[in-house]
């Protein structure tokens, strides 16, 4: 599987559980404005199902 076009971020616990009430808001407001939700969906599934990984460290900018 290429990882082109893929981004990979880490978040802290509450950080996802904010992310993913964020995501709920806009599909409720999409839901309300009769607009798919269907990406915004898909995109929670992903969060959630997402596996937490091991911590690996990225050298400062300054350090590259």
């Amino acid at each position: 599987m290429s990882t082109e076009g893929k981004r990979v971020i880490t978040l802290k616990d509450r950080e996802c559980s904010e992310l993913i009430e964020y995501l709920m808001e806009v599909r409720n407001q999409r839901i309300e404005k009769g607009k798919p939700t269907d990406r915004v969906c898909d995109l929670m599934i992903k969060i959630i199902d997402s596996p937490p990984g091991r911590e690996v460290r990225v050298p400062e900018r300054g350090a590259r």
